[in-house]
This record gives C-alpha cells, structure tokens and sequence, in this order.
C-alpha cells in the first residue's frame, strides 16, 4: 500500500504580509504538527467509524485501526502514514490496502480492488504445504463452529484451532497440538487440496461423524475482489485545506506576539 500522504503548505505561505513572513518558519512547523495531530488522532479515526459519510469508512473498526494512522514533519512538509507494523496478525497498512485508495490514484468507493489479502493462516498453510502460492482459503462463515467477533469475523482462536486440528490429525503425537486439547482442534480437521481425486470441494473440513463432513474453509483459486470503501485521499485533502491555514494563522499571531 502506498501509504504515505504528503501535504505541501507553500500556497498559503504565499499569501503572507512581510511581518507574517518574518516568523513564517517557527510558525509552519507548529501549524503543521497541530494539523497531523487532529487529521490522525481526531478526524480520520472519527471519520472511519462512519462508513455511510461522504468518503466513507470501515465497518466497525476496531482500535488498533483508529489508532494505525500517524505523521511526520519534515522541513515544510507533512507526511501521514499508517502503520505498517504489529506485533501480532498483520500490520493496517496490509489489511486496509484491499479496501482503501491508494494515495496518488483516480480510485473511489465502490470500485473493486482484486489483491491478495495477506493473512498468517494462509502463509501456515502455504508453509505447510496444503495450498499453493496462487490459493486462497476462504471461511465459511455459517459454521456453527466459528464464534464471530463483534465485527462479524472469525476469532483468532479460531484460526488457532484449525492449525492445531490439521496438526494432530496428521501427527497426533507432536507436544504443541498435544497441549492444545480443547474445543474442534480435539477432532478430525483435514484438508483436501485442489489435486484430490475425491470429488469434494478442496478445502479445510472437519469429520463431524462417518461420512459426514463439515466445510470450514473452501481453497478458491485467488482472493475475492472487495470494494474500496474509504476514499483515504481525498479526505485528508479536502480536511487539510479546511484546518491548516487557520491554525497557520492561529501561530503566526501567538510567534508575533513574542517579537
């Protein structure tokens, strides 16, 4: 995701009287970090939460994702950003690509956005050996065995048990699915690749009982393409025209005040 905005502030200093000039400089780089402040802390995360607004948002987000945007001031510019790192799961910057606009593009809400959806669960699997680079795991979200989150998605734990259940079918003796005894994970989970002669549908299954299976995840050749529902750019763009010019003059009067 390029995932870096840049906001160029020279056609305001342009409109500056001779003494305003004078202490332009101090006053910019004050004016600039009480703009990235509000757009990162206040506006976006605010803005985000509405999905119905002018340039939409995120359904139900939670925190972490409030919290993924963050800025820079450099000189006379000010960069925003979202956070590309986490220390668990995957970083905003990964997960919000497939449903953002990417900064320097013509895209809009509503558009469709084909791409990989990075997940963990598809690089184990991948590692493991049960898809291929090109396959997408895709949940089944009417399994009774999942628990949804608030937001509607499936648990971490979830995921958890489904590694740990394709573990122990496998192998049953390994320590870590040993000491994981509890919920499906106890009971049959395998996977049937794309290659298999069986005449089901390739994917994760669980044996509910003799010859009775339970689909939990359906291997599809690439991920679904998902509509872009926040118009990210356009956004802070027409935010930052709003807000920056009267905090600039907000700090030029408190540095004239010092002269």
């Amino acid at each position: 995701m390029s995932s870096s905005i840049n906001f160029d502030p020279r056609k305001f200093i342009d409109k500056l009287n001779i003494l305003e000039r004078s202490v332009s400089k101090t006053a910019l780089s004050s004016a600039l970090k009480s703009l990235g402040y509000v757009l990162t802390k206040e506006e976006i995360p605010k803005t985000i939460s509405n999905p119905s607004g002018k340039y939409g948002g995120y359904k139900k987000p939670v925190n972490f994702t409030k919290r993924a945007f963050f800025y820079s001031v450099n000189g006379n510019e000010l960069a925003l950003k979202v956070n590309e790192y986490a220390p668990k799961g995957n970083a905003p910057a990964k997960y919000l690509y497939p449903v953002t606009q990417n900064p320097g593009s013509s895209e809009k809400k509503g558009m469709s956005r084909s791409t990989r959806m990075p997940t963990k669960f598809a690089g184990h699997l991948q590692r493991k050996g049960y898809i291929s680079g090109s396959t997408y795991p895709s949940p089944n979200l009417k399994s009774q065995l999942f628990t949804k989150t608030a937001e509607g998605n499936i648990r971490s734990t979830d995921y958890r048990q489904v590694l740990f259940g394709l573990a122990r079918t496998i192998s049953p003796t390994v320590d870590k699915t040993k000491s994981y005894n509890a919920g499906f994970a106890r009971q049959a989970v395998f996977s049937i690749g794309t290659d298999s002669q069986r005449g089901v549908t390739p994917g994760i299954y669980r044996a509910k009982a003799k010859n009775s299976l339970e689909m939990l995840f359906k291997y599809v050749p690439s991920p679904p393409s998902v509509p872009i529902v926040f118009e990210y750019q356009d956004f802070v763009a027409s935010k930052a025209e709003k807000l920056f010019y009267e905090r600039l003059r907000e700090s030029i009067k408190r540095n004239i005040d010092r002269l």
